[in-house]
């Protein structure tokens, strides 16, 4: 497929799904639950046939460790998890929508465990898959690991099928951002940090509209500005800063507020939360090292929301203070 047509398929899944998820949360949920159970099928039914067929061999996965050492990999490694860490970066998402989760203190943890174990389960066993048709040299210079394996053991017929996987995939990943992240300007916008009108709800259906909307064209807009490589570190890196600051909060918020209700638990605190900042600080760090343009791309599309915060409180202060002396 050419660069022009992927970049039409791409806008073209935005502009539907967007729709989608206008016409109702059951709407929406049901296009996610529906794409997801299809994306673990397709991811297992590829893994049982890198297995099942024949073209595979078990000494593709020998030597079982690398022997450069650890200080020539360290990099490579850190800056590879970009990546690999787009994979599991819906974990979070489940707390986009909380105010409409039934039953949050006890669904959302639940869901945060479950899904990241899944992903987990599902991530390894494709990539042992690949790894047992593929040589890791072959795996080294792949562009599309996944089809070459298919088509190792499948032949001409792989290729199709892995690319209605992808396609499956990725409308289920879509989907899952295109309907928790406009709840986090409809927020934004109700506490007056943004602009008014995107938080407005519809009427009839009660989903936000008009963030749906401002969101599905800001995306058509990024697919025209890199490759999927590039959008993902963009995404990734401010994402990972965010996420470093938010278990720090855990900390700062203990400190500040110790009788606090805590209907959720740190489980292992304080190591656990310390362990995830000092890894957050490590890849952050690599990542600026290994790909700076692209990383210091993503964190200046997230700085430039630094002034417009500032012009949004002070503008509520102000209209706060105009409406008190009337």
């Amino acid at each position: 497929m050419s660069h022009g047509a992927t970049i039409s398929v791409a806008i073209t899944s935005i502009a539907l799904l967007t729709a989608i998820n206008c016409f109702g949360i059951k709407l929406g949920a049901l296009a996610q639950n529906g794409f997801t159970l299809l994306k673990i099928v397709s991811l297992m039914l590829l893994v049982l046939l890198c297995f099942a067929l024949t073209g595979g061999a078990t000494s593709n996965f020998s030597p079982v460790l690398p022997t450069e050492p650890f200080s020539k990999l360290a990099g490579p490694l850190l800056l590879s998890m970009v990546a690999a860490l787009f994979a599991f970066d819906g974990w979070i998402e489940i707390t986009y929508v909380a105010g409409e989760v039934k039953n949050p203190n006890r669904t959302i943890p639940r869901s945060l465990f479950l899904s990241t174990l899944i992903a987990t389960g599902l991530y390894v066993a494709v990539n042992a898959g690949l790894i047992y048709v593929l040589p890791l040299s072959s795996i080294a210079g792949s562009q599309m690991v996944a089809s070459d394996a298919a088509v190792k053991i499948m032949g001409s017929a792989g290729a199709a099928v892995v690319a209605v996987a992808v396609i499956i995939s990725t409308f289920g990943a879509n989907n899952g951002y295109i309907f928790t992240c406009p709840r986090i300007y409809y927020a934004m916008a109700k506490e007056g940090l943004f602009f008014r009108w995107l938080s407005r709800i519809h009427p009839q259906y009660k989903t936000p509209v008009p963030s749906l909307i401002i969101q599905g064209v800001i995306a058509s807009i990024l697919v025209y500005s890199g490759t999927f490589d590039q959008l993902a570190t963009y995404v990734v890196f401010p994402s990972w800063f965010f996420y470093l600051m938010s278990v720090g909060a855990v900390f700062l918020l203990r400190s500040r507020s110790p009788q606090a209700a805590r209907p959720y638990k740190a489980w292992g605190y304080p190591y656990t939360p310390l362990l995830f900042i000092l890894f957050s600080i490590y890849l952050l760090f690599d990542t600026v090292v290994e790909i700076p343009r692209d990383s210091l791309i993503g964190a200046g599309i997230v700085l430039l929301g630094v002034p417009a915060y500032f012009f949004w409180k002070l503008k509520g202060a102000h209209r706060g203070s105009r409406g008190a002396n009337i």
